[in-house]
């Protein structure tokens, strides 16, 4: 392929991640930012390549009801703390002892509580985003918008490319004459 032609696609790829980034950040959809990090443009052997973690169209979808990861309790307690979800600390009615101290701080009980809830309706029901029918604006859009600027601009490299081919073939063979 020529260096321009893959110079050309390989920048749309670039741009179309970087938006696709962007996009995450502005729709606060980021968390921890592993998901945005995630994305990388691959080329091998003129095969272009968007890559993204694997739960990365979920960002869009939402994530159906079912099987969760065994420690899915766990990342939803993390996902809380990077998204600085504001809870109600739970006091214990108890009165700590000699003979009995609590497990956790009032922080941690109501961090446990929110993400066995959220967890228990995600697995019942699936995340409201999947609930609500998804969304198009993460990497659809984006996705779509970067299809259609590299057939326009790839129609308009392989033309000039031609004529210019065709104007080197003409010029010889009038100077062979």
């Amino acid at each position: 392929m020529n260096n321009l032609i893959t110079d050309f696609v390989k920048t749309e790829f670039d741009r179309c991640a970087t938006a696709i980034a962007q996009r995450l950040d502005d729709t606060r959809t980021t968390a921890s930012g592993r998901t945005k990090d995630s994305l990388k443009v691959t080329v091998v052997e003129n095969v272009f390549t968007l890559l993204g973690r694997h739960p990365f169209a979920t960002v869009e979808t939402g994530r159906q009801g079912g099987k969760t990861p065994i420690n899915f309790t766990e990342i939803l307690k993390q996902w809380a703390v990077d998204k600085q979800i504001s809870l109600q600390p739970i006091n214990y009615v108890r009165i700590p002892s000699e003979r009995w101290q609590p497990k956790y701080t009032p922080q941690e009980r109501a961090l446990n509580r929110f993400a066995g809830a959220v967890a228990h309706k995600i697995r019942t029901e699936g995340s409201k985003l999947y609930r609500d029918g998804g969304r198009e604006d993460i990497y659809s859009e984006e996705v779509e918008k970067t299809i259609r600027v590299i057939r326009e601009g790839l129609g308009t490299l392989v033309r000039s490319e031609v004529i210019t081919t065709l104007n080197e073939q003409i010029g010889r063979s009038f100077n062979n004459k």
